[in-house]
Order: C-alpha cells, then structure tokens, then sequence
C-alpha cells in the first residue's frame, strides 16, 4: 500500500495483460491451440487454469502478424474475443519473428479495422534491423528514432485509434504522449523508473537487461 498526502490507498493489481509472443505466438482469435499458434480462446483457458482467473479482467491480446487481416479485426471484434492487439518490431525482441514493420502497417487495413472498431493497438515502439549507432547512442535510440519517425505518421493517419505505447523508457516518447489526444496513453515499467543504462552496465547486471533497455538520467526523470 502507499500512502499519498491524505489520501490512503490500497496498491493492487485489477486485471492483466497477457503477451502474445508465446511460442507459437497468439495469432488467432477463436478455437483451439494448434502446433503453430495459440488463439486468444485457447491462451486465455490456459491462463485462468494456471490462476488467471483472480484478476478483475484478463486482456490476451492478438498478436499482429502478416496473416492478421482486416476482416479477422471485425470476426472479433464482434465476438467479444478480441479487444486488443500487440504490434512488435520483426526480430526486434523475445519471439517477434512474426511481426512486421510498422510501415506496413500504417495507413492499411488493419489499423482501419482497428479504428472502426475501437480495438486498442499496444505497441512495442522500437524500429527493427537498426545498426549498433542507430539502435542507441548518446543523442538517440531506437525508440527515440520510433516516436519521431513513426508515431507521428501512425496518428495523422489513424486519428480515432485508440493506441497504448507500452513500457516507454525515453523523455522523447513521455513527451509525444503528453502531446497526443486522450485516447493515446503510455504505460511504464518500475525498472525504468528506478534505474538507468549505468545501473545496467556497471559490473554488468543482468538481471535489469530487458526490451527496452533502461535509459539515461533525464530520459528516468522525465518519465517521473
């Protein structure tokens, strides 16, 4: 629990969102699990049978790959399966080989579906095949290179889609959230906020070595 000024409040968690980049990935929406994608039916059986069932709501998101199409979005949509999907940059982290680059992806219809049908996009905003500078240095890095690059784009061209920009970790994406409408939100992870690139690196701790990597002082002071 956390005390704020007078108020008192109880610290809990209400619901939760499960990742869909299992193996095989949650690529489908309704039926059974198969050898090479679970659906959001079938993982969310698995999760509450393992003890999912104590959240308030369990969100099992659809993961966007290349077979995801426009009708998929409106089957479930309408089904009441599907409520969100997850967008990860291709080879970009843990089991993203399915993924595709956003470019695809703006302004297709995909996202139009997803508008239409207030289905909420998490995104992972970091940019794919980047070299070692690009990826980060001490002016940029890939998500610093995403949010000016590509969020701007994916907004103009998808003005109602409801977007979460998941675990950011630069002053850049606080910054370009802070400026968007209210149905563009952020979440942020307490590594982030607790520790920097230097905590990281300094005797190698690897424990705090996770996508998207912490970041630098004022990227943590910003997101505070």
């Amino acid at each position: 629990m956390a005390w704020y000024g007078q108020a008192h409040l109880d610290m809990v968690c209400a619901g939760a969102l499960a990742m869909p980049n299992t193996q095989p990935p949650v690529s489908r929406v309704s039926g059974a699990a198969q050898s090479d994608s679970w659906s959001i039916e079938s993982y969310s059986v698995e999760l509450r049978a393992a003890g999912a069932d104590v959240f308030g709501q369990l969100i099992v998101p659809l993961y966007l790959t290349r077979q995801t199409t426009a009708a998929i979005i409106r089957e479930g949509a309408a089904s009441g399966l599907l409520r969100a999907c997850k967008y990860y940059p291709p080879h970009g982290m843990t089991n993203s080989k399915h993924g595709m680059p956003m470019d695809d992806l703006i302004g297709g219809e995909v996202f139009h579906a997803m508008e239409e049908c207030s289905i909420v996009l998490c995104i992972h905003g970091e940019p794919h095949a980047l070299s070692g500078p690009d990826y980060i240095d001490a002016r940029q890095n890939a998500e610093t290179r995403f949010y000016t690059e590509r969020m701007p784009r994916l907004v103009a061209a998808h003005p109602k889609l409801r977007i979460v920009c998941e675990h950011i970790t630069p002053r850049t994406a606080a910054e370009f959230v802070t400026s968007t409408p209210e149905h563009v939100g952020a979440t942020i992870t307490p590594q982030h906020l607790l520790y920097t690139v230097g905590h990281l690196i300094q005797g190698l701790n690897y424990p705090l070595y996770c996508l998207p990597i912490v970041k630098f002082q004022d990227d943590r002071a910003a997101l505070r």
